[in-house]
Parts: C-alpha cells; sequence; structure tokens
C-alpha cells in the first residue's frame, strides 16, 4: 500500500529531525580540549541560574563542549533585533532576509564571544596546556573560539531543522532540556536516598509527579485556550456568518517568554563576569555578579519585569493586528459593531493587550513572583525554575504537534480545478 503524499513528507522531515538530533548530541559529547573537568564541574555548581538556562536553550555547561553555550546567543540576538526595529529611523524592515540574517548572525556571534570569554576565563585551564599546545590566555582566546564556532554551528543546524526538518530550533532545546533532566534528578535524589531517607525520597517521587501532571493539565488549557470573535461576512447570508469567529489566544506569548527571559537574565552576568576578569576589585561589578541572579532580591525582580514585558512583547509578534486587519478586509469579513480599517486594527490591538496581560498574570503567578520565596529558603528557587520548564516543555510540544498535524491535514482537501 502506498504511503500518502503527507505521510511521506512527514517521514522525511521527521528522519531529517533524527540526524540533527544525532549530530546535536554528538556535538554534546565532544570535550572542548585543555579544560580543568573539577574546575567546570565547580563552575556549573556555582552558576545554577546559567547551567539551568543553558539546559533550557539546548546547551550545557556541566561539561564544557563544543555546544555548551546552546542557542543562547541567537535567542538573544533575535530579542535585541527585535527591539531595535521598533526604532524606524533604522529601516530594519527594509532590508532584503539575506541581510538581516547576516546581521542577527554577527550580533549573534558577538554575543557568544562575550559569553565564551566570561566563562573560559572563570574557569582555570590545565596550566601544561594539554590538548591544545598552548598556555596561558592564548589558551584561554583558543577555547572561547570552539564554543563560538560550536555555537555557530549549532545556529546552521537548527536553521536547517527549520528547513528540511520538524520542529526547527524547538527541537533542539526541547532535547537539550529532557537529555539534561535525568542528571538533574538524580543530583537531587541522590543525598536524599544515600542519607536513608527512602520514605522522604519516594514521598518527593510521587508529589513531583503529581505537581508535574497538574502543571502539564494547567499549561494545556492555558495554551490551547481561545477568545472567540465573532466574524461576518458581507457576502454570506444572515444564517451562516454565525458559525464564523476569529479565535485568539488567551496567552497569546505562551511559554516563550519563559525561556527568553531567562536568556536575558544570563546576558549581564556573563557581561560582568567578563569585565570583572579586567576590573577584579571593582565593588560595584561585584555587587552587580552577586545580587543580579534569581535567588536575590534584584534578580528576581528584574526577571520579574522582563518576564512581564516579552509576554506583552511576544503577543503582539505572535498575533499581529495589523496583519489580521488586512486579513479580514481582503476576504470582506468584519467585526460586528466595528467599522474596518482602523477601528478594526484599534480594536484588535485592545483585545490583544487585554488577553496578553492576561498571560502575563498566569506566567508571573507560576514562574515569576513564587521566586521571592526563594529569598526564604533557595530551594524553592530550584522548585520554581523546574515549574518554568514544565511550561516551556508543553509549550514546545504544543507547536511541534500543530507543525505535525499541519502537514498531515494539507493534503486532505480536494483541488477545485
Amino acid at each position: 500500500m502506498r504511503l500518502r503524499s503527507d505521510s511521506r513528507i512527514i517521514i522525511k522531515k521527521g528522519l531529517w529531525t533524527v540526524l540533527v538530533l544525532v549530530v546535536f548530541v554528538t556535538g554534546r559529547h565532544i570535550l572542548v580540549p585543555g579544560v580543568d573537568v573539577e574546575q567546570v564541574l565547580k563552575f556549573s555548581q556555582n552558576q545554577y541560574l546559567l547551567q539551568f538556562v543553558s539546559g533550557t536553550t539546548g546547551g550545557d555547561l556541566s561539561t564544557l563542549s563544543l555546544f555548551s553555550l546552546g542557542l543562547a546567543p541567537w535567542m538573544s540576538a533575535l530579542i535585541i533585533w527585535r527591539v531595535l526595529q521598533l526604532f524606524k529611523k533604522l529601516e530594519l524592515d527594509k532590508i532584503t532576509t539575506t541581510r538581516a540574517y547576516v546581521l542577527k548572525m554577527i550580533l549573534a556571534i558577538i554575543l557568544a564571544a562575550i559569553q565564551s570569554l566570561s566563562i573560559a576565563f572563570t574557569i582555570s585551564l590545565e596550566k601544561n596546556g594539554h590538548g591544545t599546545g598552548f598556555t596561558g590566555s592564548t589558551q584561554v582566546y583558543e577555547v572561547a573560539f570552539i564554543m563560538i564556532a560550536g555555537s555557530v554551528f549549532l545556529i546552521w543546524l537548527s536553521n536547517m531543522n527549520e528547513l528540511y526538518g520538524l520542529g526547527g530550533p524547538t527541537v533542539l532545546i526541547l532535547a537539550g532540556m529532557l537529555i539534561n533532566l535525568p542528571s538533574n534528578t538524580l543530583a537531587y535524589l541522590m543525598p536524599i536516598f544515600q542519607s536513608g531517607g527512602w520514605l522522604t525520597g519516594g514521598i518527593v517521587i510521587a508529589t513531583a509527579v503529581a505537581g508535574a501532571l497538574i502543571l502539564t493539565r494547567i499549561a494545556i488549557v492555558m495554551q490551547l485556550s481561545e477568545y472567540r470573535i465573532s466574524i461576518k461576512n458581507v457576502l454570506s447570508s444572515s444564517g451562516f456568518y454565525q458559525d464564523t469567529y476569529l479565535p485568539l489566544l488567551v496567552n497569546p506569548a505562551g511559554g516563550m517568554p519563559l525561556m527568553y527571559s531567562m536568556t536575558i537574565m544570563t546576558l549581564p552576568q556573563y557581561f560582568f563576569q567578563l569585565l570583572v576578569v579586567f576590573w577584579p576589585n571593582n565593588k560595584f561589578i561585584l555587587y552587580l555578579i552577586e545580587n543580579l541572579t534569581l535567588s536575590k532580591m534584584l534578580g528576581i525582580t528584574f526577571y520579574v519585569l522582563v518576564l512581564f514585558v516579552l509576554t506583552i512583547g511576544f503577543a503582539f509578534v505572535n498575533v499581529d493586528p495589523d496583519q489580521i486587519t488586512e486579513t479580514l478586509q481582503q476576504s470582506g469579513d468584519y467585526i460586528e459593531n466595528v467599522e474596518p480599517g482602523d477601528p478594526t486594527k484599534k480594536y484588535l490591538t485592545q483585545k490583544i493587550m487585554s488577553l496578553a496581560i492576561v498571560g502575563a498574570i498566569y506566567l508571573e503567578l507560576f514562574a515569576g513572583f513564587p521566586l521571592y520565596l526563594g529569598l526564604i529558603d533557595e530551594s524553592y528557587t530550584a522548585i520554581v525554575m523546574s515549574i518554568s520548564m514544565v511550561f516551556i516543555i508543553v509549550g514546545m510540544e504544543t507547536m511541534l504537534n500543530d507543525q505535525v498535524q499541519a502537514l498531515w491535514t494539507k493534503n486532505n482537501y480536494q483541488s477545485l480545478l
């Protein structure tokens, strides 16, 4: 029996994604030469936020490998690029797609250089230069160059998966998070079991599983819930327009603001850690390094504000009122009691803003404000970060499922000609 054309497309794209994942996993095991492994472990334990965020962007700082930076530089570059587009004088919306991609890549390389140099200078390298042939600062720059090259290759790999595979960069990020999940779980549970607390460990596991299931359910409901706006068509009779509506997600931004907020949080950390190499006794820089984390009041407040702003911003990125207004006009549709054109655009902007605020409050209640509990006990910080991870995973799996469903159903309609 011959496979349907859409089935063949899904299989072809799925096989390409499998190949991409094999390369991704292999790259995670290619260690950077000349690095003191013990110092890497010490660094990752002292930088919990950087380690966690690295996992949410496809990276891994527990071992310094070719793909340790993950997609964080690219994601940060996309955010900065979006902010620059707000300045109309730059006219970034008028440049070609190819040139825009090159400029984004240059920006990502700059950010990757800051992150890799910060890590390389912070981590002690083997004094004998074993594996590299260099010693001193030259070796630091060599390690940084290898990490930058790995990040650029990973960005290219994610773009290839977006063109030929399934899920684009989402698959790599999701794979990185799931790969790190068992080790992170064992690192948390092993001390409990080693101390003889088998009952306590069992209760913790049961509670974690139940909590994850409840959070998953909440995330799915918020991810799929819609606010429907009735639509009429000037060419339709009154008996048919009632079943037509414009769906707007209750949480238009999805779970992406969580991941991007964490990425934004790490940029100052990398930058200040690089500065402290040159000014090791600067009290202001040392203060920011210590306090601009998710275990301190300043860092938590900054994260809460960034999360709120990005949730609003992503809502308008995912749901563009200008595009919807134009589409309604071209199809002859209109919103009841709202005039086409600018009044429709204004109406949709207000609705999207209201839903964006609902989504922002939802994310803040589960993944933002509870971080303040970490000021009482730092163990709460890890729990709240785990909640964020559940929301991120659900959001990415929903996006991947939507893409597969779209490929599966696009050929179910017969041609009219």
